[in-house]
């Protein structure tokens, strides 16, 4: 009988996106909820191998607190978006889920 195989440990990008979307479950806690945004708009530079998938998760979560009920929340989101939109400092900055100028634009069209 062969070994089972174990699928291949995630990043830890990845491994911090699902930490924080745990933790966001059902979250009504302020200070977490703007910490989460402040994390997932880091991993919206994530240029690791997964990136993309990191990234496009990190997009994700920060879309749905974009909605969230409370205004602090989506202050907070909304500043995070606009910070990783005009950031062009940094060795990584071309690189993440908002690294494609059309994209770029379309989120600062929206923040503003």
């Amino acid at each position: 009988r062969p070994p089972p195989t174990r699928a291949p440990p995630p990043s830890f990008q990845a491994g911090v996106l699902a930490a924080v979307r745990r933790e966001l479950l059902g979250c009504t806690h302020l200070p977490k909820l703007t910490a989460a945004a402040s994390v997932l708009g880091d991993l919206l530079r994530c240029p690791s191998h997964d990136g993309a998938a990191v990234g496009a998760g990190a997009a994700h979560g920060t879309l749905v607190l974009l909605g969230h009920a409370y205004p602090r929340v989506r202050k907070c989101v909304a500043h995070e978006l606009y910070v990783r939109a005009i950031d062009d400092g940094g060795g990584d900055a071309g690189e993440g889920a908002l690294a494609d100028g059309s994209v770029r634009d379309a989120v600062c069209d929206v923040l503003l």
